[in-house]
């Protein structure tokens, strides 16, 4: 097999005298800053005032700070009092319990956090940074945006500008190289923006890191190699300019890192075959002072060397019927096989397969089902009941639907596919019917013409019994619940009828009354005879009972065109008894004028001759 070789580049430079700039483009050491992430804690606020902020008060408490104050606190989601124009934040990393600073700056500006770091190397890049948010909403307008300088020594170097409202945090920071014989720095953070509404922020992960170029083992991240390898994996540092300090480094966990005895020169070799996977590093300086000083050197990516098992042993278990292909075999009965493949990483596997074929259920299933009350509904339900099974616990399906609930209910007519599931994964399916009930319809009479003050019957007919049922119109709200009954229409209209059968199902049906006035059954006479029996000697109106509900006004003249008698507002029929003051009328023609006011509520003019005989 042919050795491996995996080349790693190295590059470093001489730093000193490099101007300030932004966040590091190469590989970074330890964080010297332990303390920068502020720490964990189960209790939501830091109780001790860690007195990292000149000028400015800490406040113990679960609450928002007022201007000029900060708070060390995990989640601010369970505050007393929170501003509602601010985002509810967490720490900024993984850990539910991770400490952050939140900060309501004060109005006029200033440092607002400050450190002192010492141990550091002389002619040294290092970067500089924190993860800041602006923790006012998106949403909220007319705010003041937080703007920060980072300070060395009191001196400006870096600032971020205005911190935009993006609900997320971003990281700012600089990078620069330390004097010769300079080995302590004052870190500061200062607020620039002056103001109260607004300028508000939280601080997390800051970082004091040595900066170096592009540490690279290699392009790929893990490199495969067989178990029955012969050779040694030569990994190989492959430096371009300078003359690094190196240290290797290996690991089983890749969190846990111990130097490799001897390992400071330009390769190392993996020589363990056992299988497993096998992490490598190697930290870096300028000189062999500063490589054992973690302020000073930068750690390298890392590599992962996986050893691959030849021989592999495999349980698995199949459901009765199923089968399982291995290579070329395909099986379906118990048994212990072998099959040789080559790997995708070119090593050759060899697969030791115990199977078990389990024995089929017999299941009983016995659902309860409840088919729609109505007619093309959605109430049905279906009660999944299993009555026997070993292998449990038992999932069910309908109709390929894993997000079951039992019972599954809201189910409307139609057939569905029940799938049961045991705890191996095999299935049955059951097919059931939830039944259609029959469609519940009311009829009512057909549309009806009608001559004003006739009588008209209605019936009620359905094809299930009737729990209760109700009229649209007021005309035929007396008549709610009654399935036969005669009324006599007063206005053209269209009534509907709403039943209710004993399952709650709901039927309507309608029918249109036309009332028409073509053949009013009214008759007024035209004589007034004195001489004839009482039938004739009254002005009185003929017609059928009810369908006359007052007569408005009766005005009679003379030949001359004077009024000789008026009647008004009565439901008197009688209308003239042929009389003037008292007296007989003259013999002669007299002139009538009749309102009339019918039971529809409209009133209709009559007007006609009547003769006098005496």
């Amino acid at each position: 097999m042919k050795k491996p070789i995996l080349y790693i580049l190295i590059v470093l430079v001489n730093m000193s005298g490099a101007t300030a700039q932004q966040l590091c483009d190469g590989n970074l050491g330890q964080n010297i800053f332990a303390d920068g992430d502020f720490g964990r804690g189960m209790v939501n606020i830091l109780t001790i005032d860690p007195g990292i902020a000149p000028g400015y008060t800490y406040q113990a408490e679960a609450a928002t700070p007022p201007d000029g104050s900060y708070v060390i606190t995990n989640n601010t989601a369970g505050w007393e009092f929170h501003f509602s124009t601010w985002l509810t934040l967490t720490d900024n990393s993984n850990d539910p319990f991770g400490y952050f600073m939140l900060v309501n700056a004060s109005f006029d500006s200033g440092e607002f956090y400050t450190n002192q770091v010492t141990g550091l190397c002389e002619n040294t890049f290092y970067e500089f940074s924190a993860d800041i948010i602006n923790v006012v909403r998106s949403s909220v307008p007319d705010h003041i945006f937080p703007n920060v300088s980072f300070l060395i020594d009191d001196v400006v170097v870096f600032s971020t500008g205005d911190i935009p409202q993006n609900e997320r945090w971003n990281k700012y920071g600089f990078t620069f190289t330390t004097e010769p014989g300079q080995t302590e720095v004052k870190l500061s953070l200062r607020n620039n923006a002056n103001g109260g509404n607004g300028n508000d922020l939280a601080l997390d992960n800051i970082s004091f890191r040595p900066c170096g170029p592009d540490a690279f083992i290699n392009s790929d991240e893990t490199v495969f190699v067989c178990e029955d390898a012969s050779a040694p994996t030569e990994i190989t540092a492959d430096i371009s300019s300078g003359n690094p300090a190196i240290i290797w480094q290996s690991s089983t966990d890749s969190l846990t890192w111990v130097d490799i005895p001897n390992a400071t020169g330009l390769s190392v070799f993996h020589t363990d075959f056992t299988v497993g996977t096998y992490y490598y590093r190697y930290i870096s300086a300028n000189s062999t002072d500063e490589i054992s000083n973690d302020f000073c050197n930068i750690i390298s990516d890392v590599l992962a060397i996986e050893v691959l098992p030849l021989q592999y042993s495999v349980f698995d278990t199949i459901c009765a019927n199923a089968q399982f292909n291995l290579g070329n075999q395909m099986l379906t009965t118990s048994g212990e096989y072998t099959e040789t493949f080559i790997s995708s990483r070119g090593c050759d596997s060899i697969v030791d397969l115990t199977l078990t074929v389990l024995d089929e259920e017999n299941l009983d299933f016995s659902p309860q089902i409840i088919g729609p009350s109505c007619h093309n509904g959605s109430d049905g339900s279906i009660e999944f009941i299993l009555n026997n099974g070993l292998l449990g616990p038992y999932s069910y399906s309908l109709d390929s639907n894993p997000q079951l609930v039992n019972p599954a209910s809201n189910l409307s007519a139609g057939d569905y596919s029940i799938e049961i599931r045991n705890r191996n994964n095999c299935l049955q399916t059951f097919d059931i019917t939830l039944s259609n009930p029959p469609e519940f319809i009311l009829t009512l009479p057909p549309d009806t013409i009608i001559e004003l003050g006739e009588s008209l019957p209605v019936e009620l007919f359905a094809n299930q019994s009737i729990s209760n049922y109700t009229w649209s119109t007021s005309e035929l709200e007396p008549y709610n619940n009654l399935e036969n009954f005669e009324f006599i229409p007063t206005i053209s209209q269209t009534h509907i009828a709403t039943a209710v059968n004993e399952n709650g199902c709901i039927a309507e049906d309608n029918f249109a009354v036309s009332i028409t006035l073509n053949d009013l059954d009214i008759f007024i006479p035209n004589v007034i005879d004195f001489n004839s029996s009482s039938t004739n000697n009254l002005f009185t109106i003929g017609t059928k009972l009810g369908l006359i509900q007052e007569i408005h006004n009766v005005y009679i003249y003379d030949r001359w065109g004077n009024l000789v008698a008026l009647k008004t507002n009565t439901p008197d029929l009688n209308l003239w008894d042929g009389r003037i003051n008292g007296q007989p009328a003259v013999q002669g023609v007299y002139t009538y004028f009749l309102e009339i006011e019918l039971i529809d509520g409209n009133i209709y003019p009559f007007s006609g001759d009547v003769l006098v005989i005496r």
